[in-house]
């Protein structure tokens, strides 16, 4: 039981550090972004605003088709991050080949 315990804290703990880094990331790659792209501070805004609009899109969808009672919420949870914490890899790989061509 124990040993289940401590995969159970990992698992919870590496969902957390997931979610928690979505929402700064924005925040520490726009000064680039903007540089790069020559964002004008609209889109800046947008850049900024998109997380938290993706969130309330996500909890929208999720209490309407009720997901979190069709499945478990602990997996819904930890799948969600880790596919946000892709796209933000994504957004960086964007960079990335943005500058190469």
């Amino acid at each position: 039981m124990i040993q289940g315990s401590w995969r159970a804290l990992v698992w919870i703990g590496l969902s957390e550090l997931f979610a928690l880094s979505l929402w700064f990331s924005a925040s520490v790659i726009a000064p680039e972004l903007i540089e790069i792209w020559n964002l004008s501070s609209n889109s800046e805004a947008w850049l900024s605003a998109a997380i938290p609009i993706g969130f309330v899109i996500g909890s929208l969808f999720s209490s309407y088709f009720g997901v979190a009672d069709r499945f478990n919420s602990r997996k819904i949870f930890a799948i969600s991050v880790f596919l946000g914490a892709i796209l933000n890899v994504l957004l960086i790989l964007v960079q990335v080949f943005y500058l190469e061509f």
